[in-house]
């Protein structure tokens, strides 16, 4: 995955929406203090804050949705990658979750989250 675009919110506090993306699907983090530039390749998974209602899911397309227009939440769909780790891919987009998974998933099962955003950090 990549830095597609950044749009500052604090140029002096190094705040920024980053849009994110692996050439298919792409979402925006919140990043602070933000140090990528445009086209940079992120090695690291995304860190999921508030990760809220998840839930096994079947026969369901993976995406990242805005649940509002107003705010940085969201709705992400995305299958388990690594279950140690805790690590869920929406394409080539890597998020990583610090809540409880659901009980009894497996790699390759899809999860259904809200979350009150993505970070970059």
């Amino acid at each position: 995955m990549f830095v597609k675009n950044i749009t500052w919110l604090s140029v002096e506090a190094a705040e920024a929406e980053v849009q994110v993306t692996d050439g298919v699907y792409e979402c925006v983090a919140f990043s602070w203090p933000c140090a990528v530039a445009v086209g940079d390749d992120i090695t690291e998974p995304l860190h999921v804050f508030d990760m809220r209602n998840a839930k096994l899911v079947q026969n369901v397309q993976t995406g990242i949705w805005a649940l509002d227009q107003n705010s940085l939440a969201r709705r992400v769909v995305a299958e388990l990658v690594d279950l140690d780790r805790q690590i869920v891919g929406v394409g080539g987009i890597w998020l990583i979750a610090e809540e409880t998974l659901p009980a009894g998933i497996k790699v390759g099962a899809l999860l259904e989250f809200d979350c009150a955003r993505l970070d970059l950090w």
